[in-house]
């Protein structure tokens, strides 16, 4: 298909859009094979997490909240990792910023896990009673009105 259109188009379609910024082999041998080490931390970081799961678990943490702040830390930490390595940032950067926004996230899921949960609760429990309060409004109204008019007629 592309051999049918203009040579400027088939340029322009099949051109090679690194304006020279391709991805240079790495010089320094000893960081060469980062990328490929770099691929492996999110594993690490899973078995990291399980083996924290199971010292909590068996030191009589309640396991839901091991879980909860474990899995939650991890997701939390992963997406830190990556989102710093997308910006640019060195892998060592990335993985320190990772395994502080999991710590973080994890400890603050167990300090105020509950009380988010709580208040997650409540603000559901008054959400729920509004369309009630509202029907019970507007049928006053109504009534207010038909009181109105059997008064008039």
């Amino acid at each position: 298909m592309a051999d049918k259109l203009h040579s400027n188009a088939k340029s322009l379609l099949t051109a090679n859009l690194d304006f020279n910024q391709a991805q240079k082999p790495i010089a320094n041998s000893v960081l060469r094979g980062a990328a490929k080490v770099g691929s492996k931390f999110p594993i690490v970081g899973g078995v990291i997490t399980g083996i924290g799961l199971g010292l909590d678990i068996a030191g009589g943490k309640d396991p839901a909240t091991a879980v909860t702040s474990g899995v939650g830390g991890f997701v939390a930490g992963s997406l830190a990792t990556a989102g710093i390595a997308a910006a640019g940032g060195p892998v060592g950067w990335a993985v320190a910023g990772g395994a502080l926004v999991s710590a973080g996230v994890g400890f603050a899921i167990e300090e105020w896990g509950d009380d988010v949960a709580g208040m997650a609760g409540d603000a559901a429990d008054w959400a729920g009673d509004r369309p009630s309060d509202a029907g019970n409004a507007i049928g006053k109204a109504g009534k207010a009105v038909g009181d109105f008019l059997g008064d008039l007629f």
